[in-house]
């Protein structure tokens, strides 16, 4: 993706709200000119979890990137994430295609 001028860049938000307060959101990357879709994050209130918002917000950026004929959908995830993120997006269909680890020292 490092090769994509940023002017074919789009950002997406969608939102999930109770009343007048947002409880969820999924914000996201589109790529049309290579069908590429990226969620850049997934948050709910931790309060509001485990009640499938989160998975209704993946599912409504998936409808919105297929209408727009993004055939690609791709995240990041922590490997350790405590969250259970690994298995939202494994209920969503997605699997994993690598792992990355990142070094550090501290100086």
């Amino acid at each position: 993706m490092q090769n994509i001028p940023p002017e074919v860049v789009e950002l997406h938000f969608f939102v999930a709200a109770a009343g007048n307060e947002i409880v969820g959101v999924v914000i996201c990357r589109a790529y049309p000119d290579v069908h590429l879709g990226f969620i850049n994050q997934v948050a709910v209130l931790r309060s509001w979890r485990k009640r499938g918002i989160a998975l209704q917000l993946l599912y409504t950026a998936f409808v919105a990137y297929y209408s727009r004929d993004m055939t690609d959908i791709i995240l990041d995830v922590d490997t350790h994430n405590a969250t259970g993120a690994h298995e939202l997006y494994r209920r969503t269909g997605m699997r994993q295609i690598m792992q990355v680890d990142q070094m550090e020292k501290a100086l």
